[in-house]
């Protein structure tokens, strides 16, 4: 099997402004025997490191492992395994994204394997792993609510799906089964929004899906109902949440759906049969993979109105055999990271694809709690917030910052600290809560 080094580069056309500079496909690590089957998006735990799991592969005739489920580091400059999965013990089957929490760890789940349960995990900052909870049915990558507890979808194929509560501490809670009896198993996190509600796009049997707003107390609401809807949602910058769905032909197109629970196809693909689902990227657009008719990927563009759609680049050179289509993220040096399954040696891939877009700059969403003391700490809530620089409580410079991760830092109001908005600076800007915390 080829392992290509780190160092090897290639150069995609861009196939949507011919003469402009290339856009540049780097490879950070091509699997072989320490892990296959890269699944699930990257998160950055570290400004340009990147945390992922591998599904591995099990032979159906015996049950064992051909390739195993690993947790993983990988950045431009190396790759390291952290954890390879034992089953029964600790699963197989690893299925990201990883969720880097407000304690500093990192949460995932595994679906199992013939006879191997599914398991919830936590990764720690000392590399301690740990088992949280086996069993569930085909459990989902969890979301941080803000509880600071983990919130987590179970279901397989045919049967209701349950929305759970897990404490950091392991204590699990069954919130309320989504109306219905049964729909195909959810792969994606519960999407928590700014409305502090989260929401759930779940597709039936019949193909007909429903995106449901539930809070943290189980409270259940249909939003919208669709045909042949996709399970991934995400939240942009002007509020709105943005899916994909297919038409009976079947042909994708992009919808944008406000919390009012407004809905709005905002634009059809032509050419495409399958979509990725969507990021926003520090320019305010939005970015996905699709793939042709004729089993091209390639990266796209679009406003979140609908318009200038863009191919930005795609993957026809030959490099990658298989479709990336786990979701794209951006890391804090502005480029765009991702994992396919195939390509090089046919098991996967990290990979990062360099627009020349901007670093994206800090934002805080959340202070907690809003009314606090000198000399007691705060948890700053919010993106892109990894390797802060300093942090003031209305102009005043806190001594004790703690980064834990790209959305948590936690710091010490300083004396002499008076009510009004923080500001945080990281190497990539600054930023400040719109909410002013109460300084007694």
């Amino acid at each position: 099997m080829q392992v290509l080094p780190l160092w090897l580069t290639c150069v995609l056309t861009c196939a949507a402004q011919p003469g402009t500079a290339p856009v540049t496909l780097n490879y950070l690590h091509s699997f072989s025997a320490e892990g296959g089957a890269p699944s699930g998006p990257l998160t950055e735990v570290w400004p340009g490191v990147f945390a992922g799991v591998t599904f591995g592969e099990i032979n159906p005739s015996d049950g064992t492992s051909l390739f195993p489920s690993t947790l993983y580091l990988v950045n431009s400059t190396g790759f390291k395994v952290v954890h390879t999965f034992n089953p029964p013990v600790d699963g197989q089957g690893a299925y990201g994204p990883l969720l880097a929490a407000s304690d500093g760890a990192l949460y995932g789940v595994s679906f199992g394997c013939n006879n191997v349960p599914t398991t919830i995990f936590r990764f720690d900052h000392k590399g301690n792993f740990d088992i949280m909870r086996t069993g569930l049915v085909s459990p989902s990558p969890l979301s941080e609510g803000l509880d600071l507890n983990l919130y987590g979808l179970s279901g397989n194929v045919g049967s209701p799906i349950q929305f759970f509560r897990l404490s950091p501490s392991g204590q699990y809670t069954p919130i309320s089964a989504l109306p219905g009896a049964g729909y195909l198993a959810i792969v994606e996190a519960p999407l928590l929004a700014n409305d502090g509600h989260f929401y759930i796009p779940a597709t039936g049997l019949n193909s007909v899906g429903t995106i449901y707003r539930s809070s943290i107390s189980g409270a259940v609401t249909p939003v919208v109902t669709l045909a042949n809807l996709s399970t991934g949602l995400m939240q942009a910058g002007n509020g709105g949440l943005y899916g994909w769905a297919s038409t009976s032909a079947p042909l994708p197109y992009v919808f944008r759906l406000s919390l009012n629970g407004s809905y709005t196809p905002i634009y059809s693909f032509p050419s495409f049969e399958l979509l990725s689902d969507l990021m926003q990227a520090s320019d305010g657009k939005l970015y996905g993979i699709g793939v042709g008719i004729d089993g091209v990927a390639m990266v796209f563009s679009i406003n979140p109105d609908g318009s200038s759609f863009q191919v930005v680049a795609n993957f026809n050179e030959g490099f990658l055999l298989g479709p990336p289509m786990a979701p794209l993220r951006q890391g804090s040096d502005g480029k765009l990271y991702g994992v396919n399954v195939g390509g090089p040696g046919s098991i996967g891939n990290v990979f990062s694809l360099d627009l020349g877009l901007p670093r994206p700059h800090p934002s805080i969403a959340l202070v907690q709690p809003g009314k606090i003391s000198v000399g007691s700490g705060v948890l700053l809530t919010g993106r892109y917030l990894l390797e802060p620089q300093s942090v003031e409580f209305n102009g005043a410079p806190a001594t004790v910052i703690r980064g834990i991760s790209a959305g948590y830092v936690y710091a010490v109001v300083p004396p002499g600290a008076s009510s009004g908005p923080i500001t945080i600076k990281t190497p990539n800007g600054t930023a400040t809560s719109s909410q002013s915390l109460i300084v007694q």
